[in-house]
């Protein structure tokens, strides 16, 4: 479904960290239009750079037209937010982050021993 779409929309107000399906989205290419709460913990997104972020229901449906009849615009961003992707979110930048999460959890629970 994501690769037929013109558009991703994510409406997510609820904050819970980084959503798969946004980055996923992303690294296809596809611009994404949602809330705050849907690119937390994504970072480098920027609004009008690489997603969009609409303020409101109302901003929402004024964004979502916007993109819809600016194809040029929507392409920039989606490539933006791919180049994002690669730049931050390859496996070769997470695994390290990773291990350092794992390591710091091994630790504490060796030190409460």
């Amino acid at each position: 479904y994501i690769a037929k779409a013109t558009l991703i929309v994510d409406p997510t107000k609820k904050r819970c960290g980084i959503l798969n399906h946004v980055l996923q989205s992303m690294a296809m290419a596809k611009t994404v239009i949602g809330t705050r709460s849907s690119f937390i913990g994504i970072k480098g997104a920027r609004s009008w750079k690489n997603v969009v972020v609409a303020k409101n229901d109302k901003n929402f449906a004024e964004k979502i037209i916007y993109l819809l009849e600016n194809e040029g615009e929507r392409k920039r961003i989606g490539r933006n937010a791919r180049r994002l992707i690669e730049s931050e979110y390859t496996w070769e930048k997470i695994i390290p982050r990773y291990e350092k999460m794992y390591k710091g959890a091994i630790k504490k629970f060796e030190v409460g021993k």
